[in-house]
């Protein structure tokens, strides 16, 4: 029977963990990361499920000190922590896979049969089950390239080339659609269209975050957009760990998205503003020298030493009131465009926090 080594500072979920493994697995448990350690040479464990959050020694920390002695047994991630950032910081530190807590019983027992099935092959079979299982160094490296590329984009069609970039490293054939303002923007990894590819992505837009069909084909819809692979690995588990690493680049689209989206919106706005305020400024000036035209007319008609008539003044109280109601009217472009960039600003500052 293998034996796992269960790290989890929180009494509940170790008792939790421990009675949907004991049935299946061998069962240790420790409360701390300083625990891991000592436990890992004494009770030499197949597989350790590994709590991130600790005092003291945290899971990425207990990991890295298991892969600085040499141990390399599986290590999967159990947390609360489900962001990308942590995802990447655990297989960083040198784990294999994460799960989110709480984990329903028949995945976590999946999850950790794939890993020992791993583990358990034979050394000659090393080079297949690093292409198998998408390694750290590999993998990880790609995905986090394609961060770091995604923060130099500035359109669409450069975030495209980006995914495509990345998808081609993984050996996938792709197409994918950017859904913008009610329309869907399609790309292809080959620039050649395909009628049926643009058909499938549009019907897509409220299909399953993940879904196959047909032979090795996947479709990955986020809000955003959705990405479609032609070539799904055939071997289940391969297609399981592809799953998980097109999701962590499917999260990546999605922030990149909201970005260029709030830049683009920011832009337009600006040149909207400069437009404008050329117009307001322009208008302003046509309102004083149409209105000093006018008057001229009106006191050309005047006769010295006259009083105004009750007629007159009334034509000089619209004159001036006509002008007064055109430059209100600029005022409140101005007003409006101060408001549209507040909004963008207001935009332009969620996009920086969630990124």
């Amino acid at each position: 029977m293998n034996k796992i080594l269960i790290v989890d500072d929180d009494d509940f979920a170790l008792e939790y963990q421990k009675k949907t493994l004991s049935g299946h697995f061998e069962i240790e448990t420790v409360e701390s990361g300083e625990l891991a350690l000592e436990s890992v040479n004494s009770f030499k464990p197949d597989l350790i499920i590994m709590d991130i959050q600790m005092p003291g020694i945290n899971g990425y920390e207990a990991t890295y000190s298991i892969r600085l002695e040499g141990h390399q047994m599986p290590i999967l991630f159990l947390s609360n922590l489900c962001s990308i950032e942590e995802r990447l910081k655990a297989y960083d530190s040198g784990g294999n896979d994460f799960i989110a807590k709480p984990a329903e019983p028949t995945e976590l027992i999946k999850k950790i049969n794939t890993l020992l099935s791993y583990a358990q092959q034979t050394s000659s079979d090393a080079d297949e089950i690093a292409i198998q299982a998408l390694s750290d160094i590999a993998s990880l490296g790609t995905i986090i390239q394609f961060y770091k590329q995604t923060q130099q984009c500035r359109t669409y069609s450069q975030l495209a080339n980006a995914i495509f970039n990345t998808t081609r490293s993984f050996g996938l054939r792709t197409s994918l659609a950017f859904r913008i303002n009610q329309e869907e923007i399609v790309f292809f990894d080959n620039k050649v269209r395909n009628n049926i590819d643009v058909s499938l992505l549009s019907s897509l837009k409220n299909a399953k975050r993940i879904m196959e069909f047909g032979s090795n084909r996947a479709a990955f819809n986020w809000q955003y957009c959705s990405v479609l692979v032609k070539n799904m690995p055939c071997d289940t588990s391969k297609r399981g760990v592809m799953k998980d690493y097109i999701a962590y680049l499917m999260d990546g689209i999605e922030s990149c998205i909201i970005r260029v989206m709030t830049e683009i919106s920011l832009s337009n706005t600006l040149d909207n503003y400069k437009n404008k305020n050329a117009a307001i400024k322009s208008g302003v000036v046509n309102i004083i020298d149409n209105l000093e035209t006018e008057l001229n007319q009106v006191f050309a008609s005047f006769e010295l030493g006259h009083e105004l008539s009750q007629q007159t003044e009334a034509q000089l109280l619209s004159l001036i009131e006509r002008a007064q109601n055109k430059s209100d009217a600029l005022m409140e472009t101005s007003y409006e465009i101060e408001s549209e960039l507040q909004n963008i600003l207001e935009q332009f500052d969620e996009s920086k926090r969630r990124t």
